[in-house]
């Protein structure tokens, strides 16, 4: 065991790659072979997958959940940390997502409405309290798993042998090819044809690194993960339930409201970096105790 565990400490960016390529596999497997995401709204196999991998490896390599963010120190501190922001920048960019339809003459209405993912709202799988409570839990588990391998693990793992900066932007990266699976699934649904996908992969990655790098500013500065866990599960729930309505279609402004969600969340984190004090930072794993 202490073999494996100075391996890992030894090769923290092949460890890193080998752990997303695992979970992507996962990932894959469910979405393009499984399909629950078509049946049930969520791919919930691979998430399940993703957090026993974790599990697994915290155990190869000594470490307990609290090593990666998940323990009850301030907690409430930490929660509001991640809320706060993350609330702002939707009520912002919702606000003027409306304003500006209401201008245009697009008679927009807020629909509270359980959908499934899609890059299409046409495509996405809708229901009534079933599909409501699986979805909810499926944000959970799904919190669970990305911030528990991109930021509860990369972050101090990778922090051991390069700066915590380069170690956010690696893993950041690394979340926002995690998310390329959904442009091709377009693809091959024929929800979109090649060009539109391609332009569409391009700005669903920079945004999903643009999220994952300001979560991992939020444990990288609290030393906790609950404040990325929470602003994670919030940001997806949000966007699964609340939907913008016109006369012409529903969530039809839906990529422009991502970027601008993606962008004031960013600048509102940042800001809040600069004032908080008197925070833990993180450790890196090398200096961690056992």
């Amino acid at each position: 065991m202490d073999q494996i565990k100075n391996s890992i400490m030894k090769k923290p960016i092949i460890i890193c790659i080998s752990l997303f390529l695992i979970a992507f596999v996962f990932r894959t497997a469910d979405i393009f072979f499984l399909q629950t995401e078509d049946a049930w709204g969520e791919i919930a196999v691979s998430k399940i997958c993703v957090i026993l991998l974790i599990l697994t490896f915290l155990y190869l390599a000594g470490k307990g959940i609290d090593n990666i963010g998940f323990h009850f120190n301030n907690l409430r501190f930490n929660m509001m940390i991640g809320l706060i922001p993350i609330i702002a920048a939707f009520t912002i960019a919702y606000s003027s997502e409306f304003l500006y339809l209401s201008v245009e003459g697009y008679d927009p209405v807020l629909r509270f409405i359980p959908m499934g993912h899609s890059l299409n709202a046409g495509w996405a799988v809708t229901g009534g309290p079933v599909l409501a409570f699986w979805l909810v839990m499926g944000n959970v588990v799904n919190s669970f798993a990305e911030e528990g391998l991109f930021r509860g693990v990369m972050l101090p793992l990778l922090g051991s042998k390069i700066t915590l900066t380069k170690a956010n932007l690696f893993q950041a990266l690394l979340f926002g090819i995690w998310h390329i699976v959904w442009p091709i699934k377009s693809v091959l649904d024929g929800q979109m044809d090649i060009f539109n996908a391609s332009l569409i992969s391009l700005g669903y990655i920079l945004l999903a690194t643009l999220m994952g790098y300001t979560w991992g500013m939020i444990y990288i500065q609290t030393n906790s993960l609950w404040g990325s866990w929470f602003a994670h599960t919030f940001n997806n729930t949000v966007l699964n339930f609340v939907h913008m309505q016109t006369v012409t279609g529903v969530n039809e402004l839906l990529n422009l409201r991502m970027i601008l969600i993606s962008l004031t969340f960013f600048i509102l984190v940042l800001i809040m970096k600069k004032k908080l004090i008197n925070t833990e930072k993180i450790e890196v794993w090398d200096n961690q105790s056992q």
